[in-house]
């Protein structure tokens, strides 16, 4: 009876484990597949969502189209059939384009088959009435939907408040500009059906803030989807959930259940030949012994395997860190260096790191890691440090094993300062190394694994990658400052004209904007001025307003009709840039000798002139530039006398904010009047200085101010 029962727990015993193991790696195996699948899903839902995200902003920025057409119009827009019919078209995917003065529609394009949606007033009724108020509160655009319409067929809308700046100069709600965009023809432009042409089933749902309850609006399929894989993204003041799955299970029941079989079977076998070699033990001890060991050598392959893949965790863990804080653009990049270095030390199990810079003769060491004296500034000749010199030389990362009988470095010093293993990798920009970081070990030799050989030339690319992006960085950022110098060049004094100006960057950090202004003489007795202010900010902003400018400078040469060289100029934007880019601009043309001032206002906020105590407004005015090509532009003339002040400015003057309330236009006559005693080239500085009061110093966009007069006569 003990002869029976000790074979029979062992086998037992043995079954346990190999079944447990067995089942851990189709478990793990399964995982694994479920976790690629997941992967490549989310991949896929993402993309799509990104296409519907950007159809969608691109076919809602027609609001703030309209929005710009109504605030030049001063609340009109003549011939909007002809208006609504271009934006239709150049946007393609927008059912209709609206107006809602006061929140109850008036004009809607198309106007066939849209008639029930005439005279429907946003603000009583009880359905839209929530929302439209939220909208003006909020005074943003805002979307509606998908929802059913009045007039038939399911869409979204989106809602733009326009507020229009009353008598007194401050803004006032006048409406909303609204597009309603097919819900289909939308998803069909985002080309959602590729999914199912592709072999995934989706369904695009939101949660109705009305009802709290899912709201699905677009599938391939009805019911839930299997393994599916949700990814959500922003709309205009919602959230829009896409579902994507591929129908199919990581892998088959049948197989899942075949690879557990096939466990199980082997499992049994194994503890029934260990039984039978048990009860004979005579003539089946060498094979115990064997299978044992067999075990043991399992058993230690699965703890390698553990280690292993701990360890490639942790050092794929410190990649992603240090790829996190090199990308960051809050902190200087010698803070990310720094934590760069002390990362690098930990994820290697170093004792010590340095990082050094290539030098005549030798390195110096500029930041350290794990050294009680500090070394920054430290000089380390090529005979002291051969091993950098050579990781220098080949430009890839160098292990030495033991450096009592590695020829690459200089044994003496190694022995003199307990190092006994290091790595040394290269820091290349351009192909030329630039740093190196040196990591060393101390006591005893080591055997550096291929992931650790791995993690140092990922650590190597990387850094140097970040070296050479904030090497293009400052020569971008030097490249931005010339251009921002040449938008503002102004020269330093015309004859027969006395001018001052001024240009407010929205904050520190954006070094170029869309504002400019320019005064150039074209003969003795004409001098052109002219101040703009290009949609967007940044290097394509920037462009696009030396573009204007250099535009009018060339077409004034053989031209002196303000209103066709703002023709020229809005054909030039509309062939030279990308759809949805506009400006305003106001360009004069004075003749310093008689004061004549002819000049054409392209959609840009009216001029002031003040003379006799009092400030005038010149409110001609004509179309934004590049908008749409059926605008037109007009020329206006007015007289300038001696003493007079011609202020011209952006928007960012008049809209500079204070909470909810604007600087405004009565705020920016009062200013001139008041400061214009100060003298014509101080004016400018003076105003800026109150705007910037005014908004506590945070301005919400750049502004230019350009202020001239005739010069007395001599």
């Amino acid at each position: 009876m003990r002869f029976f029962w000790k074979p029979l727990l062992v086998s037992v015993f043995i079954f346990l484990l190999l079944l447990s193991a067995g089942m851990f790696l189709v478990t793990l195996d399964l995982e694994n597949r479920t976790s690629a699948r997941e992967s490549h899903l989310a991949e896929v839902a993402a993309g799509q969502a990104r296409s519907i995200s950007s159809e969608l902003d691109r076919q809602l920025s027609a609001t703030f189209a309209l929005a710009a057409t109504l605030r030049q119009g001063g609340g009109q827009i003549d011939n909007f059939p002809a208006i609504g019919r271009e934006m239709v078209l150049a946007y393609g995917a927008l059912g209709s384009v609206q107006l809602a003065p006061d929140g109850i529609v008036s004009q809607i394009y198309p106007h066939k088959g849209n008639e029930a949606a005439i005279g429907h007033n946003l603000l009583e009724d009880p359905a839209r009435r929530a929302e439209a108020k939220r909208t003006i509160n909020s005074g943003k655009l805002t979307l509606a939907g998908p929802v059913e319409l009045i007039q038939g067929g399911v869409a979204v809308i989106g809602r733009l408040p326009v507020f229009l700046p009353d008598k007194t100069g401050n803004e006032k709600f006048w409406g909303f500009s609204i597009v309603l965009i097919p819900l289909e023809e939308l998803l069909e432009r985002a080309e959602l059906h590729q999914l199912s042409n592709d072999g995934f089933e989706y369904q695009l749902w939101r949660v109705s803030p009305d009802t709290g309850k899912r709201h699905e609006f677009a599938s391939s399929s009805e019911g839930e989807l299997i393994g599916h894989v949700d990814h959500s993204f922003k709309v205009p003041n919602s959230t829009w959930h896409l579902t994507v799955s591929d129908q199919k299970a990581p892998i088959s029941a049948t197989t899942l259940l075949i690879e557990q079989l096939v466990v199980l079977a082997l499992s049994i076998s194994v503890a029934l030949a260990m039984y039978r070699s048990q009860t004979d033990a005579t003539r089946l001890k060498n094979e115990v012994q064997e299978r044992t060991h067999e075990l043991r050598k399992a058993n230690s392959l699965l703890e390698e395997d553990v280690t292993y893949r701990t360890r490639v965790s942790a050092l794929s863990e410190a990649i992603n860190l240090i790829n996190t804080v090199t990308s960051r653009t809050d902190i200087a990049l010698s803070d990310s260096l720094d934590e760069v270095i002390s990362i690098s030390n930990e994820s290697l199990g170093s004792d010590r790191a340095i990082m050094v810079t290539l030098v005549a003769g030798g390195f110096t060491v500029v930041r350290a890691c794990g050294y009680q004296a500090p070394l920054a500034g430290t000089f380390m000749a090529n005979e002291v440090a051969p091993e950098l010199a050579a990781c220098a030389d080949v430009k890839h990362p160098i292990f030495i094993i033991d450096t009592m009988t590695d020829s690459r470095v200089n044994r003496v010093k190694m022995k003199e300062l307990r190092i006994r293993a290091l790595i040394a990798i290269p820091l290349v920009v351009e192909g030329q190394t630039e740093a190196i970081i040196g990591l060393y070990y101390d006591d005893e030799q080591r055997d550096f694994s291929s992931l650790e050989r791995d993690f140092a030339e990922k650590l190597s690319a990387t850094i140097s990658l970040t070296l050479e992006n904030f090497r293009l960085h400052e020569a971008e950022r030097s490249m931005l400052n010339t251009l921002q110098s040449a938008l503002l060049a102004v020269p330093d004094e015309l004859e027969g004209l006395e001018f001052g100006h001024v240009y407010k960057s929205a904050t520190r950090r954006a070094q170029v904007g869309g504002d400019f202004y320019d005064l150039f003489e074209l003969t003795e007795d004409i001098v052109g001025l002219l101040v703009g202010d290009v949609s967007g900010h940044g290097v394509s902003a920037a462009n696009t307003a030396s573009l204007v400018k250099n535009t009018v400078r060339a077409f004034t040469a053989r031209d002196r009709s303000p209103a066709r060289i703002m023709h020229k100029v809005s054909e030039v934007i509309e062939q030279a840039t990308a759809s949805g880019v506009f400006a305003t601009a106001f360009f004069a043309l004075i003749d310093v000798k008689t004061g004549v001032l002819r000049y054409c206002n392209a959609g840009h906020p009216p001029a002031l002139v003040f003379r006799d105590g009092n400030v005038e407004q010149l409110t001609a005015n004509s179309g934004l530039l590049g908008a749409m090509p059926t605008l037109s532009y007009k020329v206006s003339e007015m007289q300038l006398s001696e003493g007079d002040i011609c202020v011209v400015y952006t928007d960012g003057v008049t809209e500079a904010r204070k909470g909810r309330e604007f600087f405004g236009e009565e705020r920016l006559r009062q200013a001139v009047a008041n400061l214009s005693a100060q003298g014509v080239q101080l004016l400018p500085e003076l105003i800026a200085e109150q705007v910037e009061e005014f908004t506590s110093g945070r301005l919400s966009d750049d502004l230019v101010i350009l202020a001239v007069r005739l010069a007395p006569k001599k």
